[in-house]
């Protein structure tokens, strides 16, 4: 017995045959023990290691340490506390965790704990430490922000899971046997391997529960846990059941005592409870983040989220160029539904549709059901009318598709999709995926782009040429306008966190479709520029030199239109181009006005230096102004909120509709060789005569403006009766005084011989009204008419008080 947890010398006392056999109960039990440990280690090292080769991404690794006590519910606990001193034991343990979702970790747990209980009239005690290993699902209540320094500083969650436990429960030994525990499933107090076969010392344990996460540091977070571990035993206290004959355990005489302390009648109850045993642990924990990923903020030319790029110049530009390029409709591809967003691929296009699908529908409502199409160029090239391949990729089934990846001749596959909702209130977000070729039109190792989220949308990717910078368009917060375009790099093996690239590209509107050139030229749709109506097109112009974009520019007509132009994509040498437009073909008789459709960009006319655009060098000096507005109501004087700018370019026809903030204030951009006209109008207001300003020659970069519109003439009628109080009868030639307040005029009326009166009031005016009768006490009231949107009629009817 040499190693045996139990003293020969004081635990046996009694005959050698007796003690032969304990001891070799007693030593046999120990083979068991290190199978589970051997078992137990196997699956903690292996099992969520191995999990994580199938779970590859940007999702870290962390490492945790618990401790608490457990509580137990079963034959010797009070009924239903699990929360009881009596019950309580001590517990450790560790666990290793792999972040898998935006809302999801995997957790491998490793715990010891101990569970306790005694019954002091039926001379009945236990203890039993309990090993597990579990597998557990957890789901957080936050996401994450796209790196684990990002996480939130507090973050609830709910857990689930699977695991298998060892426990040998023990009885404390009389003083006659040494007052030591000694295990129970060996000596078969319930009969087991004699009566019934013995319980196994393996069981399989469901664990659940909730807890909550505290960020200490980027990589560290402490927290609480309460999980229930419910069992399918009823064996880890080992005293339930009835009490057997002691005939049954021959001369074992220590079977016999801790079988039956009290010498209770055989068959009777030795507990009464049927319940199967389970536990609950309360525990801290400590956890540690193993990821090897950099803080985004430590990587090289890396700033804050959302931090614009300094602005340089502006010096933008609007020139029409109808004899430069051929614009065509691209009838083979196009239907009488949506086609959006072409891409170069595989010596075709890959574009998206709405159109019906075998196996696909239209989603009609909140948006519709967008699917991934490809049509080879010996089709399109030869104008024959074919159906697309669609690609019926079995993982992006009933999701929506967006704005395939704009590289020229990518041999990956970068799109956007989110999944349908049936909840019509609220607005899908938007996320980017990554995904390599699988197979003929199909794609797999589908993966997400790490700054996913569900707050806010990231779509319209672009990849430079060598693969290293992602632009893109979110609406995450503290952007320029309503969406701006993104950049992310791809550093040391991870994308770093997204930087807003700002003026010149962004503006306080929408900018959209981003595509980077080869050459370095970013082409994007905007309505937040300069342009002929809706979303135009736009070149933004690098200086390689500093690394940023020093000038927009509209690529104009015929690329551009008044309607909404976007999704532009360029060949290697700019001769050949696709983009989207909504504009009306009237040459085809199915078209439907307002549905999307690809058309062909050809460069007719060459240029040496630049295809799209003329030379940067030889356009005109010109000097960028800063028009600083404020519309003015012309009667009061106060700034009119929420009034409609529109300046428009009398040379080019550019347009730009802005808005007067609360104060009434607007800004512009303009040029010192425009000649603009200024238009306004707001709710309430009458129309307002444009006025022109001619900015040739200015000097001062800033000009101020003032607009003042005049108010709408509405009429106001006050119609009403005047009665005595008491006796409910029509006053006649009561006198009425009106008081203008603003002019500090009056003017007075009677009331006619049934009592009536009526009160013309002009608006935006404050007045005082004076009712006066002789025998009758005085009546005074205040009616304003400003901020009134209409003419209105009020009935006021009024009593007068005589006097005593």
């Amino acid at each position: 017995m040499q190693g045996s947890t139990f003293p020969k010398v004081k635990l046996f006392k009694i005959q050698n045959n007796f003690q032969n056999k304990i001891v070799f109960l007693l030593h046999d039990e120990k083979k068991p023990m290190k199978v589970t440990f051997l078992f137990l280690t196997c699956l903690l090292t292996t099992t969520p290691f191995t999990l994580c080769q199938f779970l590859k991404g940007d999702r870290y690794i962390s490492w945790g340490i618990n401790q608490g006590f457990t509580t137990y519910q079963g034959d010797l606990s009070p009924k239903n506390q699990y929360f009881h001193r009596s019950t309580a034991g001590m517990n450790l343990g560790m666990e290793i965790s792999k972040k898998i979702g935006d809302l999801s970790h995997i957790r491998g747990n490793l715990n010891w704990c101990r569970i306790r209980g005694s019954h002091e009239a039926k001379k009945l005690t236990f203890r039993n430490d309990i090993f597990e290993f579990s597998t557990i699902f957890q789901l957080d209540f936050f996401h994450l922000g796209g790196h684990y320094s990002l996480r939130p500083f507090v973050n609830p969650y709910f857990f689930g899971g699977i695991g298998l436990i060892y426990h040998n429960p023990k009885g404390f030994l009389p003083q006659e046997f040494g007052n030591v525990w000694i295990p129970l499933q060996p000596l078969g107090t319930e009969g087991q391997g004699i009566l019934s076969p013995k319980y196994s010392l393996f069981q399989p344990v469901i664990p659940f529960g909730a807890g909550i996460n505290f960020k200490l540091h980027s990589k560290i977070e402490i927290g609480i846990e309460v999980g229930l571990r419910p069992t399918f035993t009823d064996y880890l206290d080992d005293v339930g059941g009835k009490y057997v004959d002691n005939q049954l355990f021959g001369n074992n005489q220590l079977a016999q005592k801790m079988a039956n302390p009290t010498q209770a009648p055989a068959g009777t109850n030795r507990y009464t409870n049927d319940v199967k045993d389970s536990y609950l642990i309360s525990q801290f924990f400590l956890r540690y983040i193993l990821s090897k990923n950099l803080n985004p903020y430590q990587l090289p030319r890396i700033y804050a989220i959302n931090q614009p790029i300094e602005s340089i110049v502006i010096s933008e530009r609007f020139t029409h160029r109808e004899n430069r390029y051929k614009v065509t409709p691209m009838r083979s591809i196009n239907s009488e539904y949506d086609e959006m967003c072409p891409t170069f691929h595989r010596n075709g296009i890959l574009f998206i549709s709405d159109r019906p699908v075998h196996n696909g529908r239209s989603l009609r409502g909140n948006g519709r059901l967008y699917n991934l199409f490809y049509s080879p160029s010996t089709y399109y090239k030869r104008e024959e009318i074919t159906k697309p391949v669609y690609l019926d990729d079995l993982q992006h089934k009933n999701k929506h598709f967006f704005s395939p990846n704009s590289s020229v001749q990518a041999p990956n596959v970068i799109f956007t999709m989110y999944h349908d909702r049936n909840n019509t209130n609220r607005i899908p977000t938007q996320k980017i995926y990554f995904a390599e070729p699988s197979g003929e039109y199909l794609w797999s190792k589908v993966v997400s782009f790490p700054y996913n989220s569900e707050c806010y949308s990231i779509t319209h990717p672009s990849l430079s040429e060598d693969g290293t910078i992602l632009y893109f368009v979110s609406d995450m917060s503290g952007g320029l306008g309503g969406t701006d375009i993104y950049i992310s790099r791809f550093i040391d093996g991870q994308w770093t966190l997204p930087q807003n690239i700002g003026q010149p590209v962004n503006t306080p509107g929408n900018e959209l479709f981003p595509f980077i050139h080869q050459d370095g030229t970013l082409y994007f749709a905007s309505d937040g520029h300069a342009g002929m109506g809706g979303l135009d097109i736009f070149e933004a112009i690098p200086d390689k030199e500093i690394g940023r974009f020093v000038r927009v520019e509209n690529v104009g007509s015929p690329i551009n239109s008044p309607y909404d132009d976007f999704g532009l994509v360029l060949d290697e040498v700019k001769r050949l181009g696709y983009f989207t437009s909504d504009r009306p073909d009237f040459s085809s008789d199915n078209h439907l006005h307002g549905k999307n459709d690809i058309y062909e960009l050809k460069v007719e006319k060459l240029s040496p230096s630049r295809l799209l655009t003329d030379n940067s060098d030889s356009l005109l000096s010109i000097q960028q102004l800063h028009l600083i507005g404020k519309v003015i109501n012309k009667s009061s004087g106060n700034p009119v909120p929420r009034a409609v700018v529109k300046i428009r370019n009398l040379i080019n026809d550019e347009i730009q509709s802005l808005r007067s903030n609360e104060e009434g204030i607007f800004s512009a951009n303009l040029f010192s060789d425009g000649l603009y006209e200024i238009g306004c109008s707001a709710i309430g207001f009458e129309f307002f005569t444009p006025i022109t300003l001619n900015t040739l020659g200015k000097t001062d970069s800033i000009i101020n403006l003032h607009l003042y519109i005049e108010p709408a003439k509405y009429k106001f009628t006050i119609r009403g009766q005047i009665k005595d109080e008491i006796q409910d009868t029509p006053l006649p030639d009561v006198l009425i005084t009106v008081l203008d307040l603003e002019k500090e005029k009056q003017y007075q009326l009677r009331s006619n011989a049934k009592g009536e009166y009526t009160i013309e009031l002009e608006n935006e005016k404050n007045y005082t009204i004076h009712i006066s009768e002789k025998g009758y006490a005085e009546k005074f009231f205040h009616i304003s008419t400003y901020n009134k949107k209409s003419s209105q009629t009020i009935i006021l009817n009024m009593t007068l008080k005589p006097l005593q």
